[in-house]
């Protein structure tokens, strides 16, 4: 069945070789399809003992790691241009937000390492 009989709507793809012995696999949403429903079946039939949190924040990493792949898949298969749109902007918030997420994390990490290692000069004066 291809996508178009199965009136696909949004579909991504997972860069998942960490998780799993793919190392891509694509993740179709239906219309009337239950995404938390769909996404624990995904789990299952790769053999993933993720949960659906897990799941999910490993998209987001994969999608801020992929630069952008799902928001294109997902534009390429919105019904209407106005969804694209909101739909790429919406996604490239979102990887945006992580990638600084993530930076600010490395930023925070390398002060407290800075911050250890001044204490442990004063320490033994």
């Amino acid at each position: 069945v291809g996508p178009q009989e199965r009136n696909v709507v949004m579909m991504f793809t997972i860069e998942c070789g960490k998780h799993s012995p793919e190392t891509s696999t694509t993740m179709e949403f239906c219309k009337g399809d239950d995404p938390l429903a769909n996404s624990q079946k995904f789990a299952e039939d790769h053999g993933m003992t993720h949960s659906i949190d897990e799941l999910n924040l490993m998209m987001w990493n994969t999608l801020a790691e992929s630069n952008l792949l799902w928001a294109v898949s997902a534009a390429a298969t919105a019904p209407t241009p106005e969804l694209q749109e909101r739909w790429v902007k919406s996604i490239e918030d979102k990887a945006r937000g992580l990638i600084r997420d993530v930076g600010e994390e490395e930023e925070e990490d390398e002060e407290e390492a800075e911050e250890e290692d001044e204490e442990e000069i004063v320490g033994e004066g």
